[in-house]
C-alpha cells in the first residue's frame, strides 16, 4: 500500500475499483438526482426537477433487492414527496414537504459518506470524526419536532 499522503499506484486503484459495490454507487446517483431535483424545484426548473425525478423512478426498481427494503421505502417516499412539490408547488403545504425533502436527502447523504469511510478505511491513517452524522441526525430529529408538533408525531 501507498504511504500516506502518496499517490496509490495502478494496481491500488484497481483495487479500490473492484471493492466498489454498484449498489453503493446506484445510492449514490439517486440520492445526488434528489438533491438536483430538490435545487431544481427551489429555482423553479420544472422541467430539470422533473427528468430527476424521473431519474430516481428509473433507478429505484433496480436497486429492489440489493438495499434494505426500509431504504427503497424511505426513497420512495420522498419519489412521491417530490412529485407531489410538482403538482402543488404554489400551496402552502410545499414547505413542509421541501424540508422533509432536504432533510431526508442530508441524512441519506451523510450515512453514505460514512460507508464510503468504512470502505477506505484500510488505505486511511489516523482518526474517524463520526460528528457530522450524529449533527446531521440531531438536525433532522429537531426539524422534524418543528414541523410535526409533538401531539400530532405519533399520527
Amino acid at each position: 500500500m501507498a504511504e500516506s499522503g502518496a499517490m496509490p499506484t495502478p494496481e491500488e486503484l484497481a483495487e479500490q475499483i473492484r471493492a466498489l459495490r454498484i449498489d453503493d454507487i446506484l445510492l449514490t446517483t439517486v440520492t445526488t438526482l434528489g438533491q438536483l431535483a430538490y435545487a431544481k424545484l427551489e429555482a423553479e426548473q420544472l422541467d430539470q426537477a422533473r427528468l430527476a425525478i424521473d431519474g430516481i423512478a428509473a433507478l429505484l426498481p433496480v436497486l429492489e433487492g440489493s438495499v434494505r427494503p426500509e431504504v427503497l421505502r424511505d426513497f420512495n417516499q420522498l419519489l412521491a414527496i417530490a412529485k407531489l412539490m410538482i403538482v402543488y408547488g404554489g400551496e402552502d403545504q410545499i414547505e413542509f414537504a421541501r424540508s422533509l425533502w432536504r432533510q431526508q436527502i442530508t441524512f441519506y447523504f451523510a450515512v453514505f459518506a460514512l460507508r464510503c469511510r468504512l470502505a477506505l478505511y484500510p488505505m486511511i491513517t489516523g482518526t474517524w470524526d463520526v460528528g457530522n452524522l450524529v449533527v446531521v441526525l440531531e438536525r433532522m430529529r429537531d426539524g422534524l419536532n418543528e414541523l410535526v408538533p409533538v401531539e400530532h408525531a405519533a399520527l
